[in-house]
């Protein structure tokens, strides 16, 4: 049977991170599932409450170090993807899965082998509350972003693509992006919600200067990548970038 694998970096997120995980496992999946946890030096109780689900879940595994930054900490967790997964994404600590989106798209990669991803919608929150789904019904925008948690990947994919740039501050995740859609991968649009991206004051994105700062260098770079090679896929004009900066940022801790 085919394996999802679901990777998530964490870092003092004791107050989300349990609702994260029950995202994921509160769903039926047409195929198996594992979930890779690197704990990015954590100070608070985030350890604690992923153990305590661990035991109950044998699925979830943890990794824990030193906090190097999430740059490094998504790379040790694509290195730690299991030799018999065959698909990945990412969620981060404090957001969630929309209900019904792992299994729809997970059975679409599956009877579709020709398809490298399916990527969705993002629906940005302004909450703290821990149901995201409730919070979404009465204050939210719905957009197709660049964020990982949309997006259901060929680990084959992702090893094509390489490793984050562990010199970004912030929005290595929108580096590496725009560095896999310019290999013109087989890609599924679907107009259904993927994730709720829970907007909070202890998001890394709320530092604005920085935010900015390395989301232009992301779009630099690709321009660059793209003038340097024509053999590159441009963005298609189905993603909202020329404000992601200012509505979504590229990533968060």
């Amino acid at each position: 049977m085919m394996k999802l694998c679901v990777l998530m970096t964490a870092y003092n997120e004791e107050r989300y991170i349990a609702s994260a995980i029950d995202s994921l496992l509160d769903h039926p999946l047409p195929c198996d599932v594992i979930m890779v946890i690197v704990n990015d030096g954590s100070t608070d109780g985030t350890v604690k409450i992923i153990e305590g689900l661990a035991e109950k879940h044998r699925n979830i595994r943890l990794i824990n170090t030193i906090n190097q930054g999430v740059a490094k900490a998504r790379n040790l967790l694509l290195q730690s993807i299991p030799d018999d997964c065959d698909l990945v994404t990412f969620l981060d600590a404090d957001d969630a899965f929309a209900k019904g989106h792992l299994m729809r798209e997970t059975a679409r990669m599956i009877d579709d082998p020709s398809l490298d991803l399916t990527y969705g919608q993002i629906c940005l929150v302004d909450t703290v509350e821990l149901d995201l789904a409730a919070a979404a019904r009465q204050d939210s925008t719905i957009m197709r972003g660049i964020h990982f948690s949309t997006g259901i990947f060929r680990k084959s994919l992702l090893q094509k693509v390489g490793f984050f740039d562990e010199l970004y501050e912030q929005a290595e995740d929108t580096d590496y992006l725009l560095r896999l859609f310019e290999t013109g991968p087989n890609m599924y649009h679907n107009d259904e919600i993927g994730v709720y991206y829970r907007q909070h004051a202890g998001n890394m994105t709320n530092d604005l200067s920085v935010q900015r700062r390395n989301f232009m260098r992301a779009m630099l770079g690709h321009a660059k990548r793209l003038k340097a090679d024509p053999n590159l896929t441009p963005l298609d004009g189905k993603f909202k970038v020329t404000n992601l900066s200012t509505e979504l940022g590229a990533q968060r801790r």
